[in-house]
C-alpha cells in the first residue's frame, strides 16, 4: 500500500529499469523501498510502478529538498552532457509534482537556466 502525503513532505525516488528511468513518476522513497523489499522478500508479483505498472529493477532516491535543498538540486540538474541528472523534461515533472507552482512559471523558469 501506498500514503497519499504530498510528495513534497519526504525524500522522493524515481524507478529504472536496465539503468533507464522506467516512467515518469516520483514516488517517496521509504513508501517504494518498503513495497520493494515485501515483494522480494515474499514474492508474488514483479517490481511495478504503482502508478502506472511498469516494470523496474532499481530505486534512485533523491535527496530531501526540504532539508537537503543543495544536493537535491545537485542529484537532479545536469550541469553537461556528461554530469549525472535528470532530463530538461524530468526536472519539471519533478519541480510540478513538489512546488505548488504555475506550471507554465515552472517551463519558463527551467528553459531560462
Amino acid at each position: 500500500a501506498f500514503c497519499f502525503e504530498p510528495l513534497a513532505s519526504v525524500a522522493l525516488c524515481l524507478l529504472r529499469s536496465r539503468g533507464q528511468r522506467s516512467c515518469r513518476h516520483y514516488h517517496h522513497t521509504q513508501c517504494v523501498l518498503r513495497d520493494t523489499e515485501y515483494v522480494r522478500q515474499h514474492g508474488g508479483r514483479s517490481l511495478r510502478c504503482p502508478l502506472c505498472n511498469a516494470p523496474y529493477d532499481e530505486v534512485f532516491s533523491l535527496p530531501a529538498l526540504a532539508s537537503r535543498s543543495a544536493a537535491f538540486f545537485a542529484a537532479v540538474v545536469t550541469a553537461d552532457s556528461d554530469s549525472p541528472g535528470l532530463p530538461v523534461r524530468d526536472v519539471k515533472d519533478l519541480l510540478k509534482a513538489i512546488l505548488w507552482l504555475d506550471s507554465a512559471a515552472i517551463d519558463e523558469l527551467v528553459d531560462k537556466r
